[in-house]
């Protein structure tokens, strides 16, 4: 393999360097009416899926692309996996085609026991890694990780995602193994220098003494090729091996990340990059914020998605579109918030296909969840193997984890999915999102779905059906009757998104509300007739529509419009309001 550091230091290689590169980049065809970068461009951002590389919800062709993964130069793409935060060079004749897709892990080490599943987060070397409902986990669950650690042993660890200002990482996929050989497995760190000895050939990162006086790779600022006494303070990556779990790390290769500098050549690039802010937006309505050491300014004509101005505060996780300009700031044209707040763990009762296999909507426990190309879509089995889905691999009854974005719609609201993992059997139906209002008749809705509260809901400390305020975050457990009720077991109060606790909602046809339209027959024996949107709840709410199911029965209800029926039979049953 050649080695790209020599070839494609210019272009930047690691990857929140790159990130910044690309803080002009992210390409999503469903997050952008246009459909994508015209002309020169980049675009920075998860791996959604393949058959090509799926980025920002555009799938590049993969063809004739150069793969610079950790360093390496290759033409295959089967070192890369969904989750992994990549930068897309793209060819200036032909926007869906790659011309290079840049990887390099983040953080990269062993793992001994600093795992908090409470608080979302562990510790490699010093650096604090934050993961939420939207990471994708490799190789070892969540689950088996905290069994490892609990049993003494050592993980080994790779992750990729975004840097902040305090140093942390918040992970947007993490891959890791049992066991850690010193002196063989590679770490990666990042970090100031400080306590530099240029005598003695060490310098410190933190804790971590780094020894580089075994002739490593060193590229410093402007390709200079070695370290000088002036380079204390500098941020820099350091990849080599430890003698010893705790012990000095012998330095094989040191690159300072100077994000900005590499940003001089995108004057007039159209640039897609998705990303938590590092620091808030100062200065008003025109002014800058930064991603990763990037500047990004805003003006009073930049769109603003799910986001207001005042939310581009740090850790607030985003995607840009914009311009490059000579300063080496990206314009941005359009800002669209990317925060997994929502969440829906339940089986699936509805599909709705498309024209395109990877695109659809689903039904997940009462709630109308979206997927699109930006969608990471993963089965995750019992033994702790993940697999690469798409859409068109769901069915109905399969058990799934939705971590999104809510969006508004006339019917109440739907989750836009960032992640929709398929699991073995659904553990219970959870929903985490914003009440939609005050409990009234003992219903409390949330994402447009109307959750009845009985005298065995249990709820959270300090939490009680007056307590419950427009706009709480909540995280509620709850069943689905043979009727279609919605009865709620516990409630308990989420943290708001800059805890990194929580996941995203968005687009969805609407629940069960009130109203008159086409809906599906009426459930027989406790099963819904065949139109391919549920109604309301049978003999709960008044309300009349007319359906063609594929089974009999007489139901009315309350419920958003539908569709015909998808065959034999009929009823009236409910239907859904527009």
């Amino acid at each position: 393999m050649l080695k790209a550091r020599n070839q494609y230091v210019a272009i930047l290689f690691s990857l929140l360097a790159l990130w910044a590169l690309a803080a002009c980049t992210e390409e999503g065809s469903s997050l952008v009416a246009d459909g994508g970068i015209r002309g020169t461009g980049k675009s920075v951002g998860p791996v959604s899926g393949f058959g090509s590389v799926i980025v920002n919800g555009t799938r590049f062709n993969t063809d004739n692309t150069d793969f610079i993964i950790n360093g390496e130069v290759s033409r295959s793409q089967a070192s890369l996996a969904e989750g992994m935060v990549v930068v897309v060079d793209i060819n200036a004749g032909d926007e869906d085609r790659a011309d290079r897709i840049f990887y390099d892990d983040d953080v990269r080490g062993p793992l001994a026991g600093e795992l908090n599943p409470e608080l979302r987060q562990l510790e490699i070397l010093d650096h604090l890694i934050r993961y939420d409902s939207a990471t994708v986990f490799r190789g070892l669950s969540l689950a088996e990780l905290a069994e490892l650690l609990a049993r003494g042993e050592v993980a080994y660890v790779s992750v990729s995602g975004w840097r902040l200002s305090t140093g942390e990482f918040l992970a947007s996929y993490i891959s890791s193994r049992a066991g850690f050989t010193p002196g063989v497995d590679r770490v990666r760190i990042w970090g100031e220098i400080d306590d530099f000895n240029l005598p003695g050939e060490t310098l410190e990162i933190g804790p971590l003494t780094v020894d580089y006086g075994q002739n490593p790779e060193v590229i410093m600022d402007r390709g200079r090729s070695q370290l000088l006494a002036t380079d204390e303070g500098a941020v820099i990556v350091v990849e080599g091996q430890l003698d010893q779990i705790g012990g000095v790390l012998t330095a094989q290769r040191i690159e300072q990340k100077d994000s900005q500098a590499l940003l001089e050549n995108i004057d007039g690039d159209r640039i897609r990059l998705e990303g938590s802010i590092s620091q808030g937006l100062e200065g008003g309505p025109s002014g800058t914020f930064e991603i990763n050491g990037i500047k990004v300014r805003v003006n009073p004509s930049t769109e603003l998605e799910g986001i207001a101005a005042a939310g581009l505060d740090e850790g607030a996780r985003i995607l840009i579109e914009g311009v490059g300009d000579r300063q080496a700031t990206v314009v941005a044209k359009q800002i669209w918030t990317r925060e997994p707040e929502t969440e829906v763990e339940a089986e699936i009762q509805q599909i709705e296909v498309t024209d395109n296999p990877r695109e659809g909507w689903v039904e997940v426990g009462g709630v109308w969840v979206k997927v699109t190309l930006s969608t990471i879509v993963v089965g995750e089995w019992a033994d702790g193997n993940t697999t690469n889905l798409q859409f068109s691999d769901l069915r109905e009854g399969n058990a799934v984890a939705v971590s999104g974005i809510a969006r508004d719609d006339e019917r109440g609201g739907y989750i836009e999915a960032v992640k929709l993992e398929r699991q073995e059997t659904a553990r219970q139906f959870v929903v985490v999102g914003r009440a939609g209002g005050k409990v009234r008749d003992e219903l409390l809705k949330v994402l447009g779905m109307k959750l009845r509260l009985t005298g065995d809901t249990r709820y959270g400390d300090d939490l009680d059906e007056d307590s419950i305020a427009p706009g709480d975050l909540l995280a509620i457990t709850y069943e689905i009757d043979a009727n279609g009720l919605l009865s709620v077991v516990q409630v308990d109060r989420r943290g708001e998104p800059d805890d990194l606790e929580i996941r995203p909602q968005e687009d969805r046809p609407a629940p069960l509300n009130p109203g008159n339209g086409n809906g599906r027959g009426g459930p027989p024996d406790g099963r819904p007739g065949g139109d391919d949107r549920r109604g309301g709840p049978p003999d709960t709410w008044p309300g009349n529509g007319n359906g063609n199911g594929n089974g009999n029965g007489n139901g009315n209800g309350n419920g958003q419009p539908g569709r015909p029926g998808i065959g034999p039979g009929g009823g009236n049953g409910p239907g859904r309001s527009p």
